[in-house]
């Protein structure tokens, strides 16, 4: 109870008062015993044998009371130590991780200037004029840098209708024909007596209306695959630069 509680505590003071009764107790039995004469001192040695057992228990039981209070004295003792040491060990430990980031980082950028170094003495040992230095780290295009295919699209409709215009006129070069009397009168050292009007001039008409509507259907054709091709393009282009 000592090792448990302090002096003033009352289980502790109440079983102090009651070794003390219980002693004082004992001590006038005792003297009974003697006074008392008449009776055989046979009882009094039992009951000195029985006490001095009984003193013995309790001699034994406060020694190791004793070990036990000791020991514990000294792990509490071993205990406060370390709480002080704690604190100490963990500074310590807090300071060795800040140094070791900042030796880190130093390390890095040492690593990176010896790479550059190395790069710079490699290129200079070539032989070569090309000097160069990584300004930022690659990167992916969000999107294509050529070739402009709007601008291809526009060159090749006008070749295709520059191609179609110039085949035409090579042909009617090889096969001309004279519209007017004075495109004869002017290549030729003939007078002209009279013109003479075509004997199916409507059929004529006709099939040239329909070469001309021919004409301007193959070209709005052609211009509207020209539009798709373009709107797809630009279709496309959106989409990718929404993606990345």
């Amino acid at each position: 109870m000592s090792l448990r509680f302090t002096d003033q505590h009352p289980d502790v003071i109440e079983t102090k008062e009651l070794i003390k009764a219980l002693e004082e107790r004992r001590s006038e039995e005792i003297a009974e015993l003697v006074e008392n004469t008449g009776e055989e001192p046979v009882p009094l040695n039992a009951l000195s044998r029985d006490l001095s057992l009984e003193m013995s228990k309790l001699e034994s039981q406060l020694a190791s009371q004793t070990v036990q209070r000791d020991d514990i004295a000294s792990r509490i003792l071993e205990l406060q130590s370390k709480i002080d040491l704690v604190p100490q060990i963990e500074a310590e430990s807090t300071a060795l991780n800040r140094d070791y980031g900042i030796l880190k980082s130093k390390y890095n950028s040492l690593l990176s200037r010896k790479e550059s170094a190395e790069l710079a003495k490699r290129a200079e040992l070539s032989g070569e004029d090309i000097q160069f230095k990584i300004l930022q780290p690659p990167k992916l295009p969000t999107r294509p840098a050529g070739p402009k295919r709007i601008i291809q699209y526009v060159l090749v409709l006008i070749a295709g209708f520059g191609a179609g215009l110039g085949i035409a006129f090579i042909i009617s070069q090889f096969s001309p024909v004279l519209f007017r009397s004075s495109q004869l009168k002017s290549i030729t050292d003939y007078p002209v007596l009279g013109v003479v009007g075509h004997l199916e001039i409507n059929k004529v008409k006709k099939r040239n209306r329909f070469r001309i509507l021919v004409f301007a259907i193959s070209s709005g054709v052609i211009l509207m695959m020209f539009a798709a091709v373009i709107a797809i393009d630009i279709t496309n282009k959106t989409i990718l630069q929404g993606l990345f």
